[in-house]
């Protein structure tokens, strides 16, 4: 007589995924079990394949608390039950998150915006989208985030992993301290570092849509700003255990210090007339013009009016524009859709424009008109002076070659 049971011999987390794999075999050969049940923490089960894996979708998982239990539920070929080894999971599920970690986990909270995390010095993952800050920890998100989050702390402080809208924006990273607070007043940002006095760190902050900022305090020099991936990097440095840094957002925006604001000036116009019918799409161009910068960044054209609706354009943003060696004024030409309705009433349009640029790290902003025209539809009625025309001729021939006949 054998005994016999079900051991849970490996498993493994795909944070990407969001998915657990799990193994199960024999405890009396380790052979793997196939089509064996396990079940998951007495939420889920799932049943193996040929080579004794399971896979639990834990994307459709309702939540979960941390260190949950896989275990063998029963095999197919003998109907074994006992449970010969089980292993727990470092795994949690909170809100749509799942938090791993290769540290023992002891506190784990989520409001709707902060996820909160006290565990032992390690390794922490947190499946989802990037945060836009992480409090507590120093961090790089160009390295600790690909398609989830993971982050090495040493378990000092309790982590707050951070997901407000601030739409594109988001905190990369710092080299040294950790951030404490962050808040906005306004357009204002503040972030509060925390670090061993003397320390020297650099921040990075992506910037996106938002473009550079108008000013900014706390840094040890100017910040560098890269127009073209909008990312602004600052270094600052602990003279005591605090460093407070801001950056102003507002509009419009000055250099940021510094002694040159190029302008931009913008004339809305088209490369010939444009006319349309009612019914009839178009390509149409907005003609940028610029001084005193040899780059211009667009990030945003927005039509108003009540004809806005009918214009969309017809290629994406941002688009940088360089301007020719030699030449004063810049010039750049935009695609945009122009879409007539059906019933539109003929005449003369002007639509306004407005478009917001990126120059030498200064936002800029420009408006003007698109104007173009619906020409009535063309149908029988709008023949009926011609046919008119060749009615008179017409009669004016006969009564000629009448008169003539008669004479």
């Amino acid at each position: 007589m054998i005994r016999d049971g079900l051991v849970i011999d490996a498993y493994t987390v795909d944070m990407a995924a969001e998915k657990l794999y799990v193994h199960m075999i024999y405890a009396y050969d380790e052979t793997p079990v196939e089509n064996g049940v396990i079940g998951f923490g007495g939420l889920l089960t799932a049943s193996t394949n040929s080579t004794g894996w399971a896979v639990f979708n834990l994307s459709a998982a309702p939540e979960f608390s941390w260190n949950q239990t896989v275990y063998g539920v029963q095999d197919e070929l003998y109907g074994i039950t006992y449970k010969m080894m089980n292993q727990s999971v470092p795994l949690a599920k909170i809100g749509s998150r799942l938090v791993f970690s290769d540290a023992e986990v002891t506190g784990l909270s989520w409001d709707g915006v902060n996820l909160y995390i006290t565990a032992e010095a390690g390794t922490v993952e947190v499946s989802g989208s990037r945060p836009t800050y992480i409090i507590n920890a120093t961090y790089n998100l160009n390295v600790g985030y690909t398609d989830y989050l993971s982050l090495t702390h040493d378990g000092s402080r309790r982590i707050v992993v951070a997901y407000p809208n601030w739409g594109d924006l988001y905190i990369r990273g710092l080299s040294a301290g950790v951030l404490i607070d962050v808040f906005w007043e306004g357009q204002t940002l503040t972030l509060v570092l925390e670090g061993e006095n003397g320390t020297t760190g650099n921040i990075a902050i992506y910037c996106g849509s938002r473009g550079m900022p108008r000013g900014w305090s706390g840094f040890d020099v100017n910040p560098e700003y890269n127009a073209e991936t909008t990312v602004l990097i600052g270094r600052y440095t602990f003279a005591s255990s605090q460093v407070v840094l801001t950056l102003d957002f507002a509009m419009p925006v000055s250099s940021g210090g510094g002694s040159f604001t190029p302008k931009v000036s913008l004339m809305i116009g088209v490369v010939k007339p444009v006319s349309l019918h009612p019914g009839e799409t178009l390509t149409a161009f907005l003609c940028v013009n610029w001084t005193g910068a040899s780059i211009l960044k667009v990030t945003s054209i927005e039509f108003s009016g009540s004809a806005k609706d009918w214009l969309t354009l017809a290629e994406s943003l941002p688009k940088l524009f360089t301007k020719q060696v030699g030449e004063y004024v810049g010039r750049g030409e935009i695609k945009v859709r122009i879409t007539a309705p059906e019933g539109a009433q003929p005449g003369e349009y002007a639509v306004p424009v407005a478009i917001r640029a990126e120059a030498v790290g200064s936002r800029l902003e420009a408006n003007g008109y698109l104007t173009f025209k619906v020409a009535p539809t063309a149908g029988p009625l709008s023949l009926v002076p011609e046919y008119m025309t060749l009615i008179f001729v017409a009669a004016l021939l006969l009564i000629i070659l009448y008169a003539y006949l008669k004479d």
